[in-house]
């Protein structure tokens, strides 16, 4: 069996949408057990006006409901005082029921705040021998039907140029463990693809990066490429990543809006867009989502734990879920730990 520790209030959408997603996977995945984190009656609230009760009953004996009466808000401040005074937000306490080996709990997953989640596992679940800085690595796929890795997708807003190779490791270990490739080529996310474009610290990254003989650096790449490199895997501080990932949204959802203004402005347009267009637009937007292969793997910690995007549906959720049974089934936790010993 499969333990998922998952808090059940993080998230825009939350816990509806957690919860949503939590049910369909239990129902999908036989072999699972979930402890769901968050305020009880919310959760069961929700539990009683989504899902029959022949449902609930069917998943009740692997679904565990933590009551905890406090969760972190996206600006949470002050995390090391609530671990310290052991306060009862659901993240905390997920995080540190996964850092019980008595608990057995494969995983952590929450679609809450993102710095206080990168802060509260450094601290609680501890990192990696020699890893200073844990990453935020974002699987996603394109137009091309490859899946690429980005690292950091916002774990770290500042960097030093010694934490990147942590994140070029770790990620070069993610890509030929779970994508089997051999030898993934690293780009470098710039302004240019010249050596000296660029901020001091990715003119250093790039001499660090192209004099490591055990990578196989590629140079630069510029973010209009995005989504056609090369790469295997991107590399960043958390901030520019961050802002290339939001812009790219941002754009996607203007287009989307627009060419709907195109199509529906008249009878005629929306009967044609209706019969002869629907169904190949919906497909062609859904290969530039990057929340459909799930949540964001935070590497370089001893447990296996999930970002999912604050803005998670609950099939958004429920692809997250699915994606940590497969890292959990391909034991790449073990596998990972078992090189940095």
């Amino acid at each position: 069996m499969i333990t998922l520790a998952i808090d059940a209030m993080g998230g825009d959408f939350a816990p509806k949408t957690v919860i949503q997603g939590t049910i369909e996977a239990l129902i999908a995945n036989q072999n699972l057990n979930i402890y769901l984190y968050g305020i009880q009656s919310q959760i069961e609230d929700c539990l009683q006006n989504i899902f029959t009760t022949n449902i609930l009953n069917s998943i009740k004996t692997r679904l565990k409901i933590i009551n905890t009466p406090l969760y972190l808000p996206m600006n949470a401040k002050n995390i090391r005082e609530a671990i310290r005074d052991n306060l009862p937000y659901s993240m905390l306490v997920a995080l540190k029921d996964t850092a019980n080996s008595k608990t057995s709990i494969d995983s952590f997953i929450t679609a809450g705040p993102t710095q206080s989640l990168v802060l509260a596992s450094y601290l609680i679940i501890g990192t990696l021998p020699s890893i200073k800085r844990i990453s935020l690595a974002l699987m996603f796929k394109s137009i091309d039907h490859r899946t690429r890795i980005l690292t950091d997708a916002g774990a770290n807003a500042e960097i030093k140029e010694e934490n990147i190779l942590d994140f070029v490791v770790c990620a070069n270990f993610l890509a030929q463990t779970l994508l089997h490739i051999p030898n993934p080529k690293i780009k470098l996310l710039n302004i240019g693809t010249e050596s000296n474009k660029g901020r001091n610290i990715d003119i250093n990254i790039f001499k660090l990066l192209s004099n490591n003989p055990n990578i196989n650096f590629q140079g630069n790449e510029e973010p209009n490429n995005f989504f056609n490199t090369e790469a295997d895997i991107l590399i960043s501080d958390g901030f520019t990543a961050n802002m290339i990932l939001k812009t790219f949204k941002g754009t996607v959802e203007m287009y989307k809006r627009h060419l709907k203004q195109i199509l529906t402005s008249n009878l005629c347009t929306q009967i044609i867009s209706k019969i002869f267009l629907e169904k190949n637009i919906k497909k062609h937007f859904q290969q530039f989502n990057t929340d459909e292969t799930g949540g964001a793997i935070l590497l370089g910690l001893n447990k296996l734990i999930i970002k999912a995007p604050g803005n998670s549906t609950s099939n958004t959720f429920y692809q997250t879920i699915n994606q940590t049974i497969n890292l959990i089934k391909k034991n790449f936790l073990k596998k990972i730990i078992e090189k940095f010993q």
